[in-house]
């Protein structure tokens, strides 16, 4: 299963967020704090994703994302109100992989997630028990190599 860390402190939009993804078959560890988040670097670059607030209490997204990018490459798309094109290109520079301005569409949130881990993988990350794998992305299954009609 894919693993989604969402650092938002706003806890509503948290909650429909998580739900989103959730309902895109996402395991999603929430975090509403920028200090928990900073203190948790190291874990979190070993997901498949974070999605990552920059204005958070006690420790800004911007830095959490320099933390995090001192432990791995893990895909961070940035999630802040604050969205001229400065904003944007600090947050790019220091390692965001995408940047996404509040108020925005969850559909758009999810493409955009999808499209980073895709990359990521280097292809479709995929679930295999035995000889039957799962595309989590492409949503296709084969079977011994054989793909399975699924409704």
């Amino acid at each position: 299963m894919i693993k989604v860390c969402l650092v938002e402190d706003e806890k509503s939009l948290a909650d429909l967020i998580q739900l989103n993804l959730e309902l895109d078959q996402y395991d999603v560890q929430c975090i509403h704090n920028g200090r928990v988040a900073f203190q948790q670097a190291q874990e979190l670059a070993k997901l498949d994703l974070i999605i990552l607030d920059v204005m958070l209490p006690e420790v800004s997204g911007l830095d959490i994302c320099k933390e995090i990018r001192k432990h791995g490459d893990v895909p961070i798309l940035f999630l802040s109100a604050k969205g001229t094109t400065e904003d944007r290109i600090a947050g790019l520079k220091l390692g965001g992989n995408d940047y996404l301005s509040k108020p925005f569409d969850l559909e758009e949130l999810a493409a955009r997630a999808r499209a980073l881990i895709r990359r990521n993988s280097g292809g479709s990350p995929q679930m295999v028990c035995g000889n039957l794998s799962y595309d989590q992305v492409g949503r296709v299954a084969t079977l011994s190599g054989q793909t399975l009609d699924l409704s």
